[in-house]
């Protein structure tokens, strides 16, 4: 992932919950899904709306929104907090015709977008059922704000 970008709405959520001044977005990433931009013109930036993002969601038979699972937190080797969450595969279900060039997170049950960037290396190509992709999520959230970190494999 070059680069995930959040927003306001979502910073100021995670900093409430994790400083217990706001209970109001308490689960925000609980029930997130992600899902894949398919046009390679969309702005990724801080000031993307879920607007664009789901009109240019990709469209190839059998896609869906996948939900984002997340492990406990941990410390990783650098010594930071970290949620790593995993997201169910990325795979046609008959013969397509379609690109990935970035991703968005949705946050549970509210429709806000959450996360958005462009992949790697995009384009990634669905042609077929032996196309795939498979997103890991890495979530840090410190005194220097938050982290996010998308590994992919396809």
């Amino acid at each position: 992932m070059a680069e995930l970008f959040g927003n306001d709405t979502l910073d100021l959520a995670l900093s409430g919950m994790a400083t217990g001044a706001d209970t109001t977005f308490t689960g925000k990433l609980s029930a997130a899904s992600v899902g894949l931009i398919g046009n390679p013109t969309v702005p990724f930036s801080r000031d993307l709306t879920l607007d664009v993002c789901l009109a240019n969601e990709i469209a190839y038979t059998g896609y869906a929104k996948q939900p984002v699972t997340w492990n406990k937190p941990v410390i990783n080797p650098d010594g930071k907090v970290e949620v790593v969450g995993t997201v169910a595969e990325f795979r046609p279900t008959a013969a397509v015709n379609a690109s990935a060039y970035g991703i968005f997170l949705v946050t549970g049950g509210t429709a806000t977008l959450g996360f958005n960037g462009a992949l790697d290396d995009a384009p990634v190509p669905f042609a077929d059922t032996h196309s795939a992709l498979v997103l890991t999520i890495r979530v840090q959230i410190g005194s220097g704000g938050i982290t996010v970190d998308v590994g992919s494999a396809t």
